[in-house]
């Protein structure tokens, strides 16, 4: 009777130490679960700045990349995390090649674009378990003589009873363009003649008279501001409402 009790005893101490230890094991569980950092993936937008994205041969390339969202806090935990080392890498033509482990989630690569052909600048990430993907940038390299078009405008406004059209800006649709890059020609997309002020970086400046569609000669010298005039719609706010605006195309190339 003694030794059975003893035995119910001594098993029921066992069943809860086993319990225990499930507990225990658990908990543990738990923490290095919380305490595992899901970083998110690198999305299609490059995370950080490539410039110049328009080039010449030879041109110098700055890469800053900012990724500090990938390394996201782990939450209530703390210190407790550990971060896996995230690996960056920087690849490319040209010479764009490099590599960094454990990576500073922020930082700055220059290198040198060689060649005419277009590079592509990509950054892959990724730690000892996780591959966060890679985001790219595109270099529009140009070879001599290449003209690269982009659109531009003169808007049309009312000065009293005048009419007057503002200095031309372009859209570059996002692209940053290399100091080794100037305007060339300009091409005057309306359906009317239109007058040309060009006002040079040296001071200088002259007028430039282009039929609808008619491209100017190349200009050889680099140009400060440009405006435009339509005089067939010289009066047009006398009417009350402002004129048309004067559209361009501009081209631009290595000087």
């Amino acid at each position: 009777m003694q030794y059975t009790r003893t035995v119910l005893i001594l098993l029921h101490k066992i069943k809860r130490m086993r319990t225990k230890i499930f507990i225990v094991l658990l908990a543990t569980v738990a923490i290095f679960s919380s305490c595992k950092l899901k970083r998110p993936s690198l999305a299609a937008e490059f995370p950080g700045k490539v410039s110049p994205t328009i080039a010449c041969p030879g041109q110098n390339i700055s890469i800053e990349w900012n990724a500090e969202f990938v390394n996201a806090d782990c939450g209530n935990n703390g210190a407790a995390c550990k971060r896996d080392p995230l690996t960056v890498e920087l690849t490319g033509a040209g010479g764009a090649n490099f590599k960094q482990s454990p990576a500073a989630l922020s930082g700055t690569y220059n290198t040198v674009i060689a060649g005419n052909e277009d590079a592509t600048i990509s950054l892959h990430a990724y730690d000892s378990d996780q591959d966060l993907g890679t985001a790219s940038v595109k270099i529009n390299v140009l070879s001599p003589g290449e003209v690269l078009n982009f659109d531009a405008v003169c808007e049309g406004v009312c000065e009293g009873d005048m009419s007057a059209w503002k200095e031309m800006t372009v859209d570059f649709k996002g692209q940053s363009l290399s100091d080794l890059i100037a305007l060339k020609q300009l091409t005057n997309t309306n359906g009317f003649d239109i007058e040309l002020t060009i006002y040079y970086q040296n001071g200088e400046k002259a007028i430039v008279t282009l039929k609808a569609g008619q491209t100017s000669s190349p200009f050889t010298s680099r140009i400060a501001r440009v405006t435009a005039t339509n005089k067939a719609a010289a009066n047009s706010c006398k009417g009350g409402a402002a004129p048309a605006p004067i559209k361009l195309q501009t081209g631009y190339g290595c000087l």
